[in-house]
Parts: C-alpha cells; structure tokens; sequence
C-alpha cells in the first residue's frame, strides 16, 4: 500500500467505508503487538462484522483474540444467492 503512516492513520479514524478495508489490511498483515499502536481492541470489535470479509486466514485469530464467536465468510446465505 502506497502511502504514509499519516495517510493511514487518517483513513483508520475516517468515516469512510474505506476503513474497514485499512483496518483489516492492519489486523492481517501487521504484527500483532503493532495493532495496538493504530486502533484498540474495542474499536475492532465495534468494526467485527464489516471486517469479517477482510480479514482472510486472519479471521479465527483475531475473533479468539478478541473473544468473539468465529464467522464463517462468506456466509452461508451468500453462497446459496
């Protein structure tokens, strides 16, 4: 991803729908212990649902981190559409 930690940080406190994606980019792809230096655990749990899709082999670790039942994505529904 081109752009800078600023950048980053502004689009992970944005209203935008765009920040589901920055903070699954986060929660897949950083160390775990750096997370916590962009969001908290609480604003991830507020965020679960949207994130689910992006969040890849990620998912199950993060939903036991966290203490959250673990989803299966993409849903059940979706796959009979």
């Amino acid at each position: 991803m081109d752009c800078t930690v600023a950048d980053f940080k502004r689009q992970l406190q944005s209203d935008s729908p765009r920040r589901a994606y920055f903070l699954g980019a986060l929660l897949r792809e950083a160390n775990t212990r750096d997370v916590w230096l962009f969001t908290t655990p609480d604003q991830v749990r507020a965020m679960w649902s949207e994130l689910l899709r992006h969040l890849g082999r990620r998912r199950s670790m993060w939903a036991w981190l966290l203490g959250l039942p673990e989803q299966q994505w993409p849903p059940p529904e979706a796959a009979r559409a």
